[in-house]
């Protein structure tokens, strides 16, 4: 005898979107008004983001490479550029293959790229790049609901 179960969850299409937007966009101003809490920041942001992708159901792959990022940012706080540069290439990489590569993959590999080679400066990275994705996602958003 078998039996089977199937959980539907129904959610609002881009409401991910919309949490992703306002996490990078808080981020980002975190970033910027508090750059020696860097570590504490970004591992916060990553495995929010994580448990984001997992609630939402995204590729497994992703969501463990965020979780797993952002509790190495927390164990070591020196391998910041290391560490969210590996993120942002799983990211940029996971996007192109998922249909074309995107602007933001585009630009998330360029800045895996400047982590690694301008350590010194990965707050401000960090920072343009939370906030060039929350203001990507929010200008997503009001496309999609024009478009409906």
């Amino acid at each position: 005898m078998a039996s089977f179960v199937q959980i539907v969850v129904n959610r609002k299409s881009g409401q991910h979107t919309f949490i992703n937007a306002l996490l990078a966009i808080i981020t980002g101003i975190l970033t910027l008004v508090y750059p020696q809490f860097l570590y504490m920041i970004a591992g916060a942001y990553l495995i929010v983001t994580g448990l984001v992708f997992f609630f939402f159901n995204f590729n497994t792959f992703l969501t463990a490479v965020t979780i797993l990022a952002g509790i190495l940012i927390y164990i070591f706080p020196n391998f910041i550029p290391y560490t969210f540069a590996f993120f942002l290439l799983i990211l940029g990489i996971t996007t192109a293959m998922s249909g074309g590569l995107s602007f933001i993959g585009i630009i998330s590999i360029l800045l895996a790229v400047l982590l690694l080679s301008v350590p010194g400066s990965i707050a401000y990275f960090i920072a343009a790049f939370m906030l060039l994705y929350g203001i990507k996602n929010v200008l997503d958003l009001i496309q999609a609901s024009r478009n409906q």
